[in-house]
């Protein structure tokens, strides 16, 4: 941990003496939301929370440098408070008349509360992203990203991970815009040790991978309205993905490797006046899980079933979910405020998600109403 401190101050400093005599971009944010199914499951358990946010920043010709801190406040079910704060820098450098660059470094973590001490982490992210002007009418674009992520209370969680996005954007006459993505990721999980009867082992989890596919069709229709649809399909062979039923859908290192599948959704926006507009989404999905077996639970008692050593009683079978989400919203903007380089942005969403699982556990529907609010100014 002493050597993630020095890399935190190392960087803090950095920025501080870049940026001392510059302007800067300060902003605040907030989101305030009522959730009828917080957990996403049968139980149906409410809760309302904060989000408040603070983002301190500053951009030249070449660099960006920007801090932002989030802290999460729920109103029941407290023990998962949580802050994540990130210091970072971005580089751009035009590398010919066509062919432009994008470097960037961040670290961040994340503190929580003792009983969930085990979501607690440290990343160090790096990344770059090429854009080519290709041809006359489209733009190529290679993402390229590792982390490195440990976790305090998990030593075989931690795992250093890699990303490359290939995408190729098209724009046409029509006003149409065609976006072919392709990005091959890959997590491989470092060794630990750990003791069982007074004798140290060593071990490590499998290496995991995955590719995503995605095409998206966007359309400007008038001045004012417009709006995209994309499919994308996640290939996701590995079997492995570290699961703890005991703490269900809580477990950090149960993200995106765990599952496979496809999403189809689309998105409308229509701008009523200069500073109002309207938006409206709907997703279709579904999620082909890996190494999530259903167990068997009684839906009486609230619990699981166990055998006579005490152990979950699986079924045979692992969790396969489809559904779909509705999102609408409303969003408003003013600019200059009190004739200075100020704005703020008020937004309300309203979002509706119905999923059906070959495990009633996860067989739920869901219902959430977002405000946020987000200033931003320049000193």
């Amino acid at each position: 941990m002493q050597l993630q401190k020095l890399i935190f101050i190392t960087l803090f400093l950095l920025i501080l003496t870049n940026s001392l005599f510059s302007q800067w971009h300060f902003g605040l944010s907030n989101y305030s939301i009522y959730d009828d199914n917080i957990f996403r499951n049968y139980k149906k358990d409410a809760d309302t929370y904060l989000v408040p946010g603070i983002s301190i920043s500053k951009s030249t010709s070449i660099m960006d440098y920007y801090f932002n801190s989030y802290n999460f406040f729920l109103n029941k079910n407290t023990a998962l408070n949580n802050s994540v704060n990130t210091l970072g820098i971005d580089y751009y450098k035009t590398l010919t008349s066509d062919l432009y660059s994008n470097l960037g470094l961040n670290i961040s973590g994340r503190i929580d509360k003792e009983e969930y001490n085990y979501y607690d982490y440290f990343k160090i992210e790096t990344y770059g992203i090429f854009k080519w002007y290709s041809i006359k009418n489209g733009l190529t674009k290679i993402y390229m990203k590792t982390h490195s992520k440990s976790f305090p209370a998990e030593n075989s969680w931690n795992h250093y991970e890699f990303a490359l996005k290939l995408q190729h954007l098209l724009y046409l006459e029509t006003g149409t815009t065609l976006k072919f993505d392709l990005e091959p990721i890959i997590r491989n999980f470092q060794p630990y040790s750990y003791q069982y009867n007074f004798v140290t082992y060593s071990d490590e989890l499998p290496t995991l991978w995955q590719t995503i596919f995605n095409f998206r069709i966007a359309q400007s229709f008038t001045q004012n309205f417009g709006g995209y649809t994309e499919f994308q399909y996640r290939y996701n062979p590995s079997e492995t993905n570290p699961y703890d039923p005991l703490i269900q859908s809580f477990s950090p290192i149960d993200d995106y490797f765990g599952y496979g599948g496809y999403e189809w959704r689309t998105n409308l926006k229509y701008k009523l006046t200069e500073n109002l507009w309207l938006t409206t989404s709907g997703e279709l999905y579904r999620d082909n899980y890996k190494n999530r077996a259903i167990y068997e639970y009684n839906f009486d008692t609230g619990l699981f079933s166990v055998d006579d050593d005490g152990y979950y009683i699986p079924l045979g079978k692992n969790r396969d979910d489809t559904g779909f989400i509705m999102n609408f919203g409303i969003s408003y903007q003013i600019s200059k405020l009190f004739n200075s380089p100020s704005n703020i942005i008020l937004d309300i969403q309203y979002s509706n998600q119905v999923n059906k699982s070959n495990d009633p556990y996860f067989d739920y529907d869901n219902n959430s109403i977002t405000l946020q609010l987000n200033y931003h100014t320049q000193f």
